[in-house]
């Protein structure tokens, strides 16, 4: 077992490896002093991380953290990371104030916290199972790829600007206290048992090719309008306080065996092509027009 603390590195960008050994290690005050770093295929056990701070553009490739405690870490500029696992580990005040991006991330039974991203966030390929995520904040856009989340929590998540969902696959997981100051879209998603809850959207809410399956919705509130387009399934579904403040259209969507209840459309609902098959409505006030044509309603 081995402490490193009070450490200053100047390393070179093209350092691949770091110094510090990766068994039952202790980080503590460690500051990369350079203009990059770059960290490749390191595997660390039972480590713990306090206070580490890269000061410049930060590259990790294949970096895998077992049972392992990162705290307080930021990194002053851009970042790219590539093929970062986590298992068994905990991740809190994590501080990225440049560009991030991350692609083929894996996060199993952990746990991540207050982490603080003042621009824009690019993830593709991550996958989140028995994973807990709470307070993350991203002060630019955030894009996810192909996402994956299985047994997931995702709690208070703040984007100053717009979030967008590319082919989305969500499973009994729960996501909670969302709030997004901007529009958000969302596509080509799958949701399966899950619950959404208590999301706050400034901007406008874009769907498409939606399919989702014994889904609770659950105090959601638009500020502007609300389209869900192109193929949108719903079976076994529960919208719950709903608010829209715009118009909302349907086109191309089937709504089977749900359960609608205190929903609220500023500006009329429109949809096309829409059918809504043994549902349960109660508690709907539509203020503005309501037109639905070739839609089927029973």
């Amino acid at each position: 077992k081995e402490k490193i603390e009070d450490v200053a590195v100047l390393a070179s960008r093209q350092s691949k490896r770091s110094i510090f050994p990766t068994r039952h290690t202790m980080w503590q005050n460690v500051t990369y002093v350079t203009g990059g770093t770059t960290i490749a295929n390191r595997n660390y056990l039972n480590s713990y991380f306090d206070q580490v701070t890269f000061t410049g553009v930060t590259t990790m490739k294949k970096a895998r953290y077992s049972n392992s405690i990162l705290s307080s870490i930021a990194c002053g500029g851009p970042s790219r990371v590539n093929a970062l696992q986590l298992a068994g580990s905990i991740a809190r005040n994590i501080k990225f104030p440049a560009f991030l991006r991350l692609e083929n991330m894996r996060v199993v039974n952990s746990l991540i916290g207050m982490v603080h991203m003042n621009r824009t966030v690019e993830i593709q390929k991550p996958l989140f199972k028995r994973v807990s995520i709470t307070e993350v904040f991203v002060g630019g856009l955030l894009r996810l790829a192909s996402p994956t989340f299985v047994l997931a929590i995702v709690q208070n998540l703040n984007v100053e600007l717009s979030l967008r969902l590319e082919k989305p696959v969500i499973k009994e997981s729960s996501v909670s206290n969302i709030t997004v100051n901007s529009e958000v879209v969302v596509e080509n998603s799958r949701v399966h048992k899950s619950k959404i809850s208590q999301v706050e959207i400034v901007g406008r809410l874009l769907a498409t090719s939606l399919k989702a399956k014994n889904v609770e919705f659950h105090k959601v509130s638009v500020a502007a309008s609300a389209s869900f387009e192109s193929e949108v399934r719903l079976n076994r579904f529960s919208f719950t306080e709903l608010l829209v403040a715009g118009s909302v259209h349907f086109e191309n969507t089937c709504l089977r065996k749900g359960l609608i209840n205190k929903v609220a459309l500023g500006e009329g609902l429109i949809s096309r092509k829409m059918k809504a098959l043994q549902l349960r409505v109660s508690d709907v006030q539509v203020y503005g027009s309501l037109l639905a044509p070739t839609s089927r309603i029973g």
